[in-house]
């Protein structure tokens, strides 16, 4: 039970705290040397000093510690929407490549898609739409270019 007790007490406390305690601890003990150094008059003085210095500086890693993880679901929330942008952006490009090419092989009047390096550029395009996930006119689209590649 004391054991329990003394986690709950102290498992919060931070190293510079507990040290604190143990300077007012010696300070108001009957030690000879202590006697020397601190008058009688003065312990409270040093107590109530000692006692402020250490809860200014739990006060201060506490709110740091609230403000670093605050910081923390901020970044977190920020690079989501980055990489949501960066998909947008994909998106987009692809999008632009897509109608780019159906709108060159509507110009050229070619029954057929013959160029290996067209054929290379829609095979890249599927395998994008694909990862991006990306459906609508852009999908029809790929499959219209895609019946048109001459195997």
């Amino acid at each position: 039970m004391f054991n329990t007790i003394y986690q709950k007490a102290f498992s919060k406390l931070s190293p510079f705290t507990i040290f604190i305690t143990v300077v007012i601890l010696v300070i108001w003990s009957d030690f000879e040397f202590v006697k020397g150094l601190v008058p009688d008059h003065s312990r409270p003085m040093i107590t109530f000093m000692f006692t402020c210095i250490s809860g200014m500086y739990e006060s201060v890693v506490y709110t740091a510690a609230k403000v670093s993880k605050v910081a923390d679901e901020k970044m977190d929330k920020l690079a989501e929407q980055i990489k949501e942008m960066d998909r947008q952006a994909k998106i987009r490009a692809l999008k632009d490549a897509v109608n780019s090419m159906y709108a060159r092989h509507m110009a050229n009047g070619d029954k057929w898609i013959t160029n290996p390096s067209e054929i290379r550029e829609l095979a890249e395009l599927t395998d994008l739409r694909i990862e991006l996930d990306v459906n609508s006119y852009t999908q029809d689209r790929v499959q219209y270019l895609n019946s048109r590649v001459k195997r």
